[in-house]
């Protein structure tokens, strides 16, 4: 009798090892599955558009430029076997995003991570109606969740060797490719820095200064992708380019670098009177714990208890380690003092959203491991239990993230700008102010050579004197130009060029455009900024009727939805 109760024990051990062995192979197939039946031909919105026309013309993107991105997403579509242009940058996107989440299950393993733990903290962010759509979208996330899951592998992996080995010095690579690719790889560098330098301070003099010579060197060479835009702007007079970017000195690539145009570093302008202390953070951690949007309560829950064993000294380096990259990405949302508005929840609330998830996420799974971990070696009951729990946490995420992806409308976004430049004359000039319009219709005609008879304008550019250059070469004749015209100063987030103040202002340029007898078109909003006096100068000014064209698309694709 005792023999059979020690075979069945035997035989249950059996069955729960061979389980554990076959359920991260099964989640693996599936998030294989789901992600690469979300990788459509369709243009994902924001800044697809742009990438995928500077990528596929190997020009420049809006500043910090995305070399890496532009670079590597170009090599992927020559040796693609498919035709379809957008199918393969998103497809890019999906791969990085796979090989990404397969690095970080395998460097969790190896740090002693459950499996289970492993499955279920991660399954919230892999299978969040925010991942799925940005991760396999034409978008540079996928490729920084790559670069950044490196950086966190071989972090891992000192932290396991304790010691600093060859492998350690790719750090510094990761960090100059992340450089090369999204600013916010700077999130996690106060994790890397802590484990790196935990044990780099244990070296001979000697070896510190080789092992900071080889960081230095490796990082330099991760950097060296920015001279992708420098040869771009030699070979292509101008590149092409949304925005107007190219680079002819070394301070251009500075201002390329550093953002200086717009974008991360002047979200932390100053704002008088717009948001609360630390509002942004709020918003993140409300959203993180009361909605599906990439992590669940239970997340919130773990969070504050890791939190709790950190401060009372629970705590090592491993730990220490992911407490740090955890509260880097809230840093960001401290310094944002933007003004609160639906579209900018949105846009923070989401694609920036991606890292503070990332690392959440991470921290769920520490914090998941010290609870599955003293109670799953007990008996067999609570193995089967937990098991049971993990798959039900799969299945509850994969079907609420794939469910909510399917309610965004992939193809508005084409459809929008098709139907502004199909209500556009021939070879007119046509003023846009959104950067979803700018950038579909970039794509139409860089990529697919629609209409490219009318000069598409970016209103928010006409300020700077590098973009009247920039038009001059390149719609020169549509706008009746042989030399840039002199423009008033003006500046977008934190760069004030310095120019005298003779020449013309945007809405003066445009008058006299008109004055010239071009056709001009424009979208409501541009319209509404200008004063009575200046909208109909002899009802010449034109507003597109793209919107009501576009009310309609959406008012029929919403018709087919229904049954």
């Amino acid at each position: 009798m005792a023999a059979s109760r020690t075979e069945l024990r035997q035989r249950e051990e059996f069955i729960a090892a061979q389980f554990l062995r076959t359920l991260p192979l099964a989640f693996g197939c599936v998030l294989v599955a789901v992600y690469l039946l979300f990788t459509t031909s369709h243009l994902g919105g924001a800044d697809s558009g742009e990438l995928v026309g500077a990528s596929y013309n190997w020009g420049i993107a809006h500043p910090p430029g995305y070399p890496l991105y532009i670079t590597l997403s170009k090599i992927f579509s020559l040796v693609s076997p498919f035709s379809d242009v957008l199918y393969t940058y998103n497809l890019f996107s999906t791969l990085c995003a796979i090989a990404a989440f397969i690095l970080l299950y395998v460097a969790l393993r190896h740090a002693e991570i459950h499996p289970l733990a492993i499955l279920a903290g991660g399954s919230f962010f892999v299978f969040s109606p925010i991942s799925l759509r940005w991760l396999t979208t034409a978008e540079v996330f996928s490729l920084h969740l790559l670069i950044s899951a490196c950086g966190m592998a071989i972090t891992i992996a000192l932290l396991k060797r304790k010691k600093i080995t060859p492998l350690t010095r790719l750090l510094g690579l990761c960090a100059g490719l992340g450089a090369a690719n999204h600013h916010t790889i700077l999130f996690l560098f106060p994790g890397f820095f802590a484990a790196y330098g935990s044990y780099w301070i244990r070296l001979e003099n000697r070896d510190k200064i080789r092992e900071l010579a080889w960081l230095g060197l490796l990082f330099l060479l991760g950097l060296s992708f920015y001279l992708q835009p420098i040869i771009s702007s030699r070979v292509f007079d101008p590149p092409v380019s949304a925005l107007g970017i190219s680079v002819h000195s070394l301070q251009d690539l500075i201002d390329l670098f550093l953002r200086r145009l717009y974008g991360t570093f002047s979200l932390a302008a100053q704002v008088e009177g717009t948001l609360p202390p630390f509002f942004w953070v709020r918003r993140y951690l409300i959203t993180a714990i009361f909605s599906w949007q990439g992590l669940t309560a239970i997340t919130g829950l773990l969070i504050f208890y890791q939190a709790a064993a950190f401060c009372v000294g629970k705590k090592n380096l491993q730990e220490t380690t992911f407490f740090l990259w955890f509260a880097a990405p809230l840093v960001f949302f401290a310094l944002i003092k933007i003004p609160f508005t639906p579209v900018v929840e949105l846009e923070i609330v989401s694609r920036m959203y991606l890292m503070p998830s990332l690392t959440a996420a991470l921290f769920a799974v520490l914090g998941l491991n010290r609870l599955i971990t003293p109670i799953h070696n007990r008996n067999t009951v609570v193995r089967s239990l937990l098991a049971l729990a993990t798959v039900m946490v799969l299945l509850l995420t994969s079907w609420n993230g794939t469910t909510r992806i399917t309610e965004h409308d992939p193809g508005k976004s084409l459809a929008h700008g098709r139907a502004i430049l199909n209500s556009c004359t021939e070879n007119s000039v046509l003023f846009l102010v959104s950067d979803d319009t700018i950038f579909s219709t970039f794509y139409l005609q860089e990529v697919e050579g629609f209409r490219r008879d009318v000069a598409t304008i970016a209103w928010p550019m006409t300020v700077k004197a590098r973009y009247h250059q920039y038009l001059a070469k390149k719609w020169g004749h549509n706008l009746g130009l042989t030399s840039p015209l002199s423009v008033k100063p003006g500046g977008l987030g934190n760069e004030q060029e310095t120019r005298s103040e003779e020449g013309v202002s945007t809405p003066e340029w445009l008058l006299l455009l008109l004055e010239k007898g071009v056709d001009v078109f424009t979208l409501a909003e541009i319209s509404s900024m200008l004063s009575e006096r200046d909208e109909k100068p002899d009802n010449r000014l034109t507003t597109t009727p793209s919107g009501v064209v576009f009310r309609i698309h959406k008012r029929d694709l919403e018709n087919q939805k229904r049954p």
